[in-house]
């Protein structure tokens, strides 16, 4: 049976993209990110009001010397939650609480519902009645693939014949 076969007869083929989220790590509040962020905020206005009358290069340049500062407290801060995530690498068993329980979450309402459904054929062009009667134009999928990396989630897949 052909795809317009299996369509006239209202069984079009079907494709569903099923996520299977093996583990979840999602980050509400990055500490060190933030404590330094705050630091930064109150440097730039202690200098722009203690040392207001220096020129604008002169307080940039005491600013860029206390952000390397800034910097190695963040660095520090971030020193025991790198720890945690080598060693949760290491004994392939996530140790943070809330990473644990996103993950079971999304693995618990990741199982029937599909993450997309996409139509195949793929409608292109709906039909139009007037002023011309015209089908309308599908193209089939196949190949269809899912690419996922740190960043997005990339859906490919071959469309036409």
């Amino acid at each position: 049976m052909s795809d317009l076969d299996a369509e006239d007869a209202g069984i079009p083929n079907e494709w569903g993209v099923f996520i299977d989220p093996l583990f979840v790590h999602a980050e509400i509040l990055d500490f060190p990110d933030f404590v330094a962020n705050v630091l930064t905020q109150a440097v730039d206005t202690a200098i722009d009001s203690l040392l207001g009358f220096l020129p604008d290069w002169a307080r940039d340049l005491i600013k860029s010397l206390l952000g390397g500062a800034i910097n190695v407290v963040r660095t520090v801060l971030g020193i025991p939650g790198d720890i945690i995530d080598w060693l949760s690498h290491l004994i392939g068993v996530d140790l943070n609480l809330f990473d644990l329980l996103t993950t079971a979450l999304a693995q618990h309402f990741a199982q029937d519902q599909p993450l997309l459904h996409p139509e195949d054929p793929l409608l292109i062009l709906p039909s139009q009645s007037a002023p011309l009667a015209l089908i309308p134009v599908k193209l089939p999928v196949r190949d269809l693939k899912v690419r996922i990396d740190s960043d997005e989630m990339v859906l490919t897949a071959r469309v036409g014949a």
